[in-house]
């Protein structure tokens, strides 16, 4: 009798033991998912409260005002248009944003400032059926072994291919892209022939990346 009993003991402590075993692990699991489900979420909704961001800032960007003559500051010019009425005009010419590429970049440095000393950037436009870029730009922020340096450059680039930007963004990190289709054109004769466009802008924190293959130079105008 006293064996069984002992025998018995022995068992409900065995079980005891096994059923704490289950109850920390399914502690542990617990506590690790909610930590874990935490960090998810808030990495989504910072995500999409930058992807707003940005396609707001977008949206400011291609109908700001703009002069008629990019000589002329807004402030004295007699006739303004939107920035992306100015921009198909320019383009329709020469296939080349020539007159309003300048006025482009000062207009996407001053919506994106605010973000300057945290965020770098990129905005470009591509010309879907002509597999080309009309306009590039980067804003870089100088790193060192100890972080952030403070400075920053602002580059007019001319990726050579979708592939080459691309890569480029796949190496900077977690971005936060939104693109718009707008329409730009190209006299033929009398007419004006339609090109589709994609007008993209992206922002990421700052992370030492090679943008050497983009075939960029300083914008400083």
């Amino acid at each position: 009798m006293a064996i069984a009993l002992s025998q018995r003991g022995q068992a409900a402590l065995t079980d005891a033991l096994y059923f704490l075993l289950i109850a920390g692990a399914l502690s542990t699991w617990l506590l690790y998912s909610s930590a874990t489900y935490g960090q998810v979420v808030k990495t989504q909704l910072n995500k999409q409260y930058w992807q707003e961001y940005t396609r707001s800032a977008l949206e400011t960007i291609v109908y700001s005002s703009t002069p008629r003559d990019p000589e002329i500051p807004l402030s004295e010019a007699t006739e303004v248009d939107y920035l992306l009425a100015a921009l198909k005009e320019d383009y329709a010419d020469d296939l080349v944003l020539d007159e309003t590429k300048a006025v482009l970049f000062n207009q996407v440095k001053t919506v994106m400032e605010p973000l300057r000393p945290n965020f770098d950037y990129a905005f470009y436009i591509y010309v879907l059926d002509r597999e080309e870029y009309a306009a590039a730009m980067l804003h870089i922020s100088e790193t060192s072994g100890t972080g952030l340096t403070g400075k920053s450059l602002v580059l007019s680039c001319t990726p050579p291919n979708k592939v080459v930007l691309a890569d480029f963004l796949s190496r900077v990190g977690h971005v936060a892209p939104s693109s718009s289709v707008i329409r730009l054109s190209q006299r033929q004769g009398s007419d004006q022939l339609r090109l589709p466009a994609q007008a993209t802008l992206v922002i990421w924190t700052p992370t030492a990346t090679s943008h050497a293959d983009l075939n960029c130079q300083e914008f400083t105008a």
